[in-house]
């Protein structure tokens, strides 16, 4: 009698020359069937050149709008990419999401393609697009838990002792501060400025007379652009920023100069299209080009040149990397503690331009005055369009 293990041997034995008998058997009918053979090879491949070829399930030519709320060079360079391609007939540019949703409800766009900028803030979506070092993004993301710790135990402390609890009241406006977005960057650049910010706008403001046609780039909250409608200049203030143009048109509006001041949702690459040829008579930017790649800045300056008529000032003031290495090393520290503070209050900064001389200069303008603060790290360039 065999025993279990036995059995199963022998069971699996037997089963392996039955499926090898059988296996063996299909191979020989297959060969000496040629209809077998046919059916085996030539219907895959009718099929394969069906499914492939003729009954393909590609959308092509559908037509398509675009919504570009980046308005950056790379933005636009992303939307043309896709301007070759056989799926898609870009038909139609928008201005804004209202506009993107109107297009596709009323049929006459099947899809919309909408290339955005991430701005949201203290997440990781916002550090992946705000310009900032690593050390300056470990302070700054360290910095705000610290300061809140201090108020917290010195709050702890009060209301332990049964005093006064300033601390709390220093809480919450620390964190009124951080809800207003448009105002907590003019402070934020007035703290990475030590103050000099109003400084630069009035040895711009100086150097224009009454009359001018203005293009304020970059125009934020909208003060300086105020400030030169103040003095009789018809500016035209443009931002890629929507909150920060909704704070402008109610400065504007408060200061009662909407007739001399003109604000326009727009970014730097879009003055080919915004603009004509000697629109201007000056062009003013503040803290602008340090927020700008090499190629936007070089785009950004060609069309400057473009839109300012003959004799035109180019009046650009902007952090700037001193040449020396003991200079860059001093700025560096000089620069550390109020970038820290500026990203805490607003999450915002800028970076040092290297080379803006020269490259104004590579523009075609000619350099007629500069003007430095902060030990050199923010310069005022006057240049002129000859």
């Amino acid at each position: 009698m065999l025993s279990s293990p036995e059995v199963l041997r022998v069971g699996a034995e037997a089963m392996s020359v039955c499926v090898f008998s059988i296996t063996r058997n299909e191979f020989l009918h297959i060969v000496r069937d040629p209809r077998t053979l046919a059916v085996m090879f030539l219907i895959p491949i009718v099929q394969l050149l069906l499914l492939g070829y003729a009954a393909t399930t590609d959308v092509k030519h559908l037509p398509t709008t675009t919504l570009d709320q980046d308005r950056t060079l790379r933005s636009r360079q992303l939307a043309e990419a896709y301007r070759p391609f056989e799926y898609l007939d870009i038909i139609a540019t928008v201005g804004s999401e209202a506009e993107m949703a109107l297009a596709v409800d009323s049929g006459r766009v099947l899809t919309a393609m909408a290339i955005v900028r991430e701005w949201a803030q203290c997440t990781i979506e916002e550090l992946i697009v705000t310009p900032i070092r690593p050390l300056e993004l470990i302070i700054g993301k360290v910095a705000p838990y610290v300061v809140i710790a201090l108020f917290a135990s010195d709050w702890s402390e009060r209301l332990l002792l049964q005093r006064p609890t300033r601390g709390l009241e220093m809480s919450y406006v620390y964190m009124r501060v951080l809800e207003s977005a448009p105002q907590r960057y003019e402070r934020g650049m007035g703290i990475l400025t030590l103050g000099r910010l109003v400084r630069v706008w009035e040895d711009i403001a100086e150097r224009l007379n009454p009359g001018d046609r203005v293009l304020d780039l970059g125009c934020g909250t909208g003060a300086l652009a105020i400030r030169l409608a103040r003095q009789d200049c018809e500016v035209t203030g443009v931002d890629i920023s929507t909150p920060m143009l909704e704070q402008a048109v109610h400065n504007v509006r408060q200061a009662s100069l909407k007739e001399r001041v003109t604000l326009r949702a727009l970014g730097a690459v879009e003055l080919n299209t915004a603009f004509g040829d000697s629109s201007f008579d000056a062009v003013v930017s503040t803290l602008v080009f340090s927020e700008l790649s090499e190629d936007e800045i070089a785009y950004t300056l060609a069309e400057c040149w473009r839109i300012l008529r003959r004799g035109g000032q180019l009046l650009v003031a902007d952090e700037v990397r001193p040449k020396s290495i003991l200079g860059r090393i001093g700025a560096f520290f000089l620069r550390l503690p109020f970038a820290v503070v500026a990203f805490v209050l607003t999450q915002n900064t800028t970076h040092q331009v290297a080379g803006l001389r020269e490259q104004i200069e590579g523009a075609g303008f000619r350099i007629v005055d500069t003007v430095e603060y902060l030990a050199g790290t923010l310069e005022l360039l006057v240049a002129q369009k000859e």
